[in-house]
């Protein structure tokens, strides 16, 4: 069989097969389409010449995405090549005061080691000496409102709780640190 287009002789795949190839079968349905009032132009990307209504750049879609793919490829800079590029003035280190040469800007301490002992030092500073303890462990009575939390249903430490306009972790903290107020637990039934 002679493509239709193209004029090479092809081996059909299917009886109704017109063209040799894909491309053929576009570019002759193109011309169909675009007739004698298409612009003719050459493609930015094979050269080769066709046919379009709206002054298009490339032939066909595949030369369009063979563009793009160069172009974005033309963009890309491996991060090896970007980070020798920047070379970053000798700072002092924030932990120890000896110079030294960040790899990154953001750099602050010239080693692991001082970078650790800055840390332990910033982490020492928040350590909470001891935790607080309820009121019975530090050897004074529970208020009477403690007691009466203490041997409430949930259900009835929230009805409380919602009473005196306190969320249930409030009444907790405060149950602990035995500073209740002493009318709680006296709006339950």
């Amino acid at each position: 069989m002679v493509c239709k287009y193209c004029g090479k002789e092809f081996v059909k795949n299917s009886p109704r097969q017109l063209y040799c190839r894909p491309g053929c079968k576009i570019k002759a349905n193109n011309e169909k389409r675009v007739g004698k009032s298409g612009k003719v132009s050459l493609c930015i990307y094979c050269g080769e010449e066709f046919t379009s209504l709206h002054g298009a750049k490339y032939c066909s879609v595949l030369c369009h995405a063979k563009a793009d793919a160069e172009r974005n490829r033309a963009k890309y800079i491996p991060v090896e090549k970007r980070k020798q590029e920047k070379v970053y003035p000798p700072k002092p280190c924030v932990e120890c005061g000896e110079p030294f040469v960040p790899r990154s800007g953001s750099a602050r301490y010239c080693s692991p080691e001082c970078f650790a002992k800055a840390r332990s030092r910033r982490t020492k500073k928040y350590e909470v000496v001891a935790p607080h303890q309820p009121t019975t462990t530090q050897g004074s009575p529970e208020s009477e409102a403690v007691r009466r939390y203490r041997k409430m249903s949930l259900r009835e430490v929230s009805a409380e709780c919602k009473r005196l306009h306190l969320t249930y972790g409030q009444a907790q903290v405060m149950a602990n640190m035995g500073t209740l107020p002493e009318d709680f637990g006296l709006g339950v039934n």
